[in-house]
């Protein structure tokens, strides 16, 4: 069936569940309001639980989708058909019910050896059809049978109230006790308000505990550090210049760092995927454990990002978002970071960081758009216009004076001994655009010979050896260009409190209340059609079509909730979008001399 046992090859032998598993995840919401009620099958203490809420539910949702987008792909026409022919299980499984997979504690999956002690709880409609399925062994006194699987491989199965739980390892399925309600209900908790709506609303979910797996990952962290040192190490014996070393050694231990944090003050974490007829959806849930750090950096509240989406000029944009950052304590987020980058004089690149972390201490909300560049244009592709919502516009503009003159001059290594040299520039009220002074700035980096050829692509994408742009304050809003078009500066300065910008569309408005989580304290949006204008003018170069988007096709929006000390990021794509992506897929092969099939992503 699904079991590993004596295999050599644990994730050969797993492989049908897993398949079938990940396949899955995709798709359940026929019984999304059963993910919450299916962790009282789970072990209370388990540190991992995958949860399938429905097999036949996501099975026929995924053969829904291979058909409208067109897809072709025989495994999804009948998932549960496909796993329960490979398993074996033809007999006495429950298709309507859920299915978990966990991990009792992830410190056995550090053991060496190929027979872990997961549990997988399968639902049945009888149990005694459900083990006949296979050889079964059974021992007077004890509820405990011994299968032999499909493929010859050893799991132990035993009986609760529709459920088989099985395991390739006997003393777990000894051990085994169910949550129960009060159980599953202090699992739930640890997942807070925004993880506990993100379960609830699943199609599939993987619930961790993070506080009973933190004992167990943060010695793991460190010994991965050692290792990623010592590689590091290796690196300069073999001709990387010293001070790139140092530096790739700091920014390891600041992630180290900032990964222990985590797990230090992390209650429970989750990760959900659901399919809808509108799209797909994958979210990440984090909620930390009451009063510790992280827990007060992130309270909730604010009035959310849709309104300074709004300041930013509706153009055509390859990436908009913005950031309410009210709902979190700044201040703290800040002082925390800083606590884990090295010093400067050790830091190389992080320098900059330093410098500029304070900033966004004043900083309660930001909007940006990277726009695709103008037909014709020669400034490159880093065409950004952000927005800094601040107290004290002027302040604000003077550090940001005073960090650029602090980079003018300033070098770090860019190996085999050579350097990179910055060299800035800024002019204050360089011109003025209706009655607003506008200074403007640059930015140039000078390159080893050996690095230049390295950086090119970079290079034309900033449309030279560097960037530069225009910085003006109107009102609250501090908005800055990566480009020296004027046109640019003046649609953002026209834009800011005008409420027409991107952000007025309503299609936009209808995306974020369908898909994006509650609490909303940051949004963003990838636009095909961006995308495609800036990419057309190169494809028609290599005498390719030009692709045309659709009008109306809706982006790929990403979001980020905060609430009550927990975190809720999801990335939706919409269908539209996916079947845009397949047919352009197909296209794009038959143009190049293939099949005329989609490109197997």
């Amino acid at each position: 069936m699904f079991i590993a046992s004596r295999s050599l090859c644990p994730v050969r032998t797993l492989l049908p569940i897993t398949l079938a598993g990940l396949l899955l995840l995709l798709a359940c919401p026929t019984r999304a309001a059963d993910a919450p009620a299916a962790l009282e099958a789970a072990p209370s203490d388990a540190h991992l639980v995958v949860i399938i809420p429905s097999l036949s539910g996501g099975s026929e949702k995924l053969a829904a989708m291979n058909n409208a987008l067109g897809l072709d792909v025989p495994e999804l026409r009948d998932v549960l058909g496909r796993f329960k022919t490979e398993s074996g299980a033809l007999n006495g499984l429950d298709d309507e019910g859920a299915l978990l997979i966990a991990v009792p504690n992830v410190s056995a999956l550090t053991v060496p050896g190929p027979t872990k002690p997961l549990l997988v709880i399968a639902p049945v409609t009888d149990y005694e059809a459900f083990i006949s399925n296979y050889q079964v062994v059974t021992e007077e006194g004890s509820d405990i049978a011994t299968l032999t699987l499909p493929r010859g491989q050893t799991a132990y199965a035993r009986p609760i109230e529709g459920y088989a739980v099985l395991s390739p390892v006997k003393a777990a399925a000894e051990a085994y006790q169910p949550a129960g309600g009060p159980g599953a209900a202090a699992m739930a908790g640890k997942l807070g308000a925004a993880g506990g709506r993100a379960l609830a609303e699943a199609d599939a979910a993987v619930y961790l505990d993070l506080e009973g797996m933190a004992p167990v990952l943060t010695p793991l962290i460190d010994v991965g550090l050692q290792q990623a040192n010592a590689q590091a190490q290796q690196m300069g014996q073999m001709g990387m210049d010293a001070e790139a070393v140092k530096s790739m050694q700091a920014s390891y231990a600041m992630y180290a760092g900032l990964a222990k944090t985590v797990l230090r003050d992390a209650a429970g974490g989750l990760m959900t995927l659901g399919l809808t007829p509108r799209g797909n959806a994958i979210t990440f849930a984090l909620q930390f454990k009451p009063d510790t750090p992280l827990a007060q950096m992130f309270p909730g509240g604010g009035e959310g990002p849709s309104r300074m989406l709004t300041d930013l000029p509706d153009k055509p944009y390859i990436f908009a978002g913005a950031m309410d950052a009210r709902g979190m304590d700044t201040a703290l987020i800040v002082e925390e970071l800083l606590k884990h980058l090295p010093a400067e004089e050790d830091a190389g690149m992080l320098k900059m960081t330093r410098q500029s972390l304070p900033m966004l201490k004043d900083v309660k909300g930001w909007a940006g758009a990277f726009y695709a560049p103008a037909p014709g244009g020669a400034m490159g592709m880093f065409n950004m216009l952000q927005i800094a919502y601040v107290d004290d516009p002027a302040a604000y503009m003077k550090q940001t004076r005073q960090q650029t003159q602090q980079m003018n001059g300033m070098t770090m290594p860019a190996g085999a001994g050579g350097q990179m040299t910055f060299t800035t520039t800024y002019q204050e009220k360089a011109m003025e655009i209706e009655g607003t002074p506008v200074d403007q700035y640059s930015v140039t980096m000078q390159l080893p010979p050996a690095m230049q050829q390295s950086m090119m692509p970079l290079m034309m994408m900033m449309g030279g050896s560097g960037y530069g742009g225009y910085i003006a304050a109107k009102d609250d809003a501090v908005l800055s260009t990566t480009v020296t078009d004027p046109n640019l500066i003046t649609a953002g300065l026209k834009a800011v409190g005008a409420g027409a910008g991107i952000g007025a569309d309503p299609a936009l408005a209808e995306l974020r209340d369908e898909a994006l989580p509650d609490a909303l304290a940051m949004e963003g949006y990838l636009s095909l059609t961006g995308i495609a204008r800036t990419a057309n003018p190169m494809m028609q170069m290599f005498g390719m079509p030009a692709v045309n988007v659709p009008a109306d096709l809706p982006p790929i929006a990403f979001g980020l909730g905060v609430e009550d000390s927990g975190l809720a990021y999801r990335v939706y794509v919409p269908n539209a979008t996916v079947k845009f992506l397949i047919d352009e897929g197909k296209k794009l092969q038959g143009n190049m001399g293939g099949p005329g099939q989609a490109p197997p992503f």
